[in-house]
């Protein structure tokens, strides 16, 4: 994506959802208007000042005779206050403005990042990335997208101003401007080395804030076992390691940015003391220099260059923000849309059929090759095999939650790649062994944002045999579960993650492992409950579990495809 692409893009959300941010360029540009009709009253007022005569065809003179207003000193200062206070209103509106939708897009960039990262971005590149590169886009990031609005919105008032104040150089003196114009672009020349050091700086900004973000949440996730470990010391020098290089190169952006701002307003008091002290102002004063020129000059460019400074600090805040926001932009770009078919599925699934099918992470190495099996609903299967053989990624494939790489997955007879994926997945439900559970009430849960009665929700915990320890709760369905449900056993987790499954009534439930958390008792009451409930559909196991697979219909071995009927107790 080039530079001008994202930029347009980010610009495009941004007005798309904020439109009233259209308004900040006019209001901008009343202001700036202001202010420098209000620099123009100081000149009739600064001749008034020597003694001298007001010129008849200076333009505020003019505008003041026009309205019958005479330029005496007093209007002229009630003039310049007027418009100054009015350049004042304008200007914190126009800011009130930028600030105050910037932080709505803020929210929107953020709020859209993780929309695509859960629901378009693939298992696998999520799985290859750290967790803090994600937390970095809705978080760090998409801030500082958002303030490439509003730095864009701030570089458009500040470009305003200088070129009027430029104009207005040089209708006075064409030969400063000339001067001015000419020390400009000498500047930006000698400047492009440090335009480029910034972008570097705010790419390696965004590297250590995602490297500082996994490691906080990789250790808080992982508590125990860095206190068990006495690993505490380890993960905290880490972390102190990564946030003073982060830090360190806040501090190398931010000096940029001052002395960018500073420079040019101090270029122009060394050459006006360079002038006064050579004797060159004595020199040119008899030329028919005079000093009210030199003072109108003087105030000119002692504003023009403070302009130019803030120019050049939010534009070097845009590029080392440029990164970021091209991140955000690609994730938000991300959404994959129907990767299938068009066709929704609305039959019952019978069968589910691997046709040849063929997987790898790194090519060259395929984690299993020409797999072909027919899963019939009515059947229950055990799924074994050595650790590495691609069961979970199997289950991925299943559940439509990893592309088919070669081969086919076939319904009902049918490729998958005729049917609309959203319509697949509810068909398919993946429980895994470790189930995510959420700050929020057991209701809540297993609900899931949905509109499932209480009734089936208690239906549903029953075929899990969580039921009665909910019931003994004192809140009950609406006891608060704690972060990740560290007020729940391992067992009880894994029971909240299976009623979540059985309340939605997928024709394939894969069960990854639901059973290693609990005891011979529970387990076999799990795995039989489910069975019944599941006994017309399609029910696959993964497992290294001997009551699981004394239970099933079907044990598969994916390492060698071989399929063992089970003989049923009668």
């Amino acid at each position: 994506m080039n530079k001008i692409s994202y930029l347009r893009k980010l610009l495009y959300f941004a007005y798309k959802h904020n439109p009233i941010l259209a308004v900040f360029p006019i209001i901008s540009t009343i202001s700036v208007l202001a202010e420098l009709l209000a620099m123009m009253s100081l000149v009739p007022l600064s001749v008034i000042g020597t003694g001298q005569g007001i010129n008849p065809q200076d333009p505020i003179v003019k505008v003041l005779n026009l309205i019958h207003l005479e330029p005496s000193p007093k209007c002229l200062v009630m003039v310049f206050c007027s418009l100054f206070i009015f350049r004042i209103v304008t200007n914190i509106l126009g800011q009130n403005i930028s600030l105050k939708y910037g932080k709505k897009v803020l929210a929107q960039l953020a709020s859209r990042a993780f929309c695509n990262i859960v629901k378009h971005c693939k298992i696998e590149e999520i799985e290859q990335k750290s967790i803090g590169h994600f937390i970095s886009l809705a978080g760090d990031e998409s801030f500082r997208s958002s303030m490439i609005v509003i730095e864009l919105h701030q570089l458009i008032s500040i470009s305003t101003l200088g070129i009027l104040y430029f104009a207005l150089i040089f209708w006075y003196s064409p030969v400063t401007a000339i001067s001015v114009f000419l020390f400009l672009i000498c500047s930006s020349m000698l400047m492009g080395t440090t335009f480029r050091r910034t972008h570097q700086l705010g790419i390696t900004q965004i590297q250590q804030s995602k490297s500082a973000s996994t490691i906080f949440l990789d250790a808080l996730n992982g508590l125990r076992t860095v206190r068990s470990f006495f690993a505490e010391d380890f993960v905290v020098d880490a972390y102190q390691n990564s946030m003073q290089s982060y830090t360190k190169t806040l501090y190398k952006i931010d000096l940029i940015n001052i002395l960018i701002k500073f420079i040019p307003i101090a270029f122009l008091f060394s050459a006006l003391a360079i002038f006064m002290v050579t004797g060159l102002f004595d020199k040119y004063a008899g030329q028919g220099l005079n000093f009210v020129f030199i003072i109108t000059m003087i105030l000119f460019l002692m504003r023009f260059f403070p302009v130019v400074g803030q120019g050049l600090n939010v534009l070097m805040r845009l590029i080392s923000d440029a990164k970021a926001a091209r991140d955000v932009i690609e994730i938000i770009d991300s959404q994959q849309g129907k990767r299938l078919g068009d066709r929704v599925i609305s039959d019952k699934i019978t069968s589910l059929s691997i046709q040849d099918l063929t997987f790898s992470y790194k090519t060259g190495s395929p984690v299993f090759k020409d797999l072909n099996f027919n899963f019939e609903s009515g059947k229950s299967y055990a799924l074994v095999g050595p650790s590495g053989v691609g069961k979970s990624t199997l289950f991925n494939i299943l559940a439509f939650l990893t592309d088919v790489q070669g081969g086919d997955l076939l319904i009902n007879h049918e490729s998958h790649k005729k049917f609309e994926i959203e319509s697949l997945r509810k068909k398919v439900m993946l429980v895994e062994q470790e189930s995510i559970i959420f700050n929020d009430t057991i209701f809540n849960n297993i609900n899931l944002g949905e509109n499932y009665s209480s009734e089936k929700i208690k239906k549903a915990c029953q075929v899990a045999c969580i039921d009665e320890f909910i019931d003994g709760l004192t809140d009950g369905y609406e006891f608060k579960l704690n972060y990740q449900g560290q007020n729940l056993s391992g067992g009880q987790r894994q029971r909240i993650g299976l009623a979540r499954a059985v309340l939605r009534h997928p024709d394939v439930i894969l069960l990854d492992e639901i059973t290693s958390a609990l005891d011979e008792s529970t387990k076999r009451k799990v795995v039989e409950s489910v069975l019944a409930h599941f006994r017309d559909k399609i029910v696959i196991f993964i497992t290294h579990d001997r009551v699981v697979t004394e239970l099933v219909d079907v044990k598969l071995n994916l390492a060698t495809m071989e399929a063992q009927e089970i003989k049923q107790a009668s």
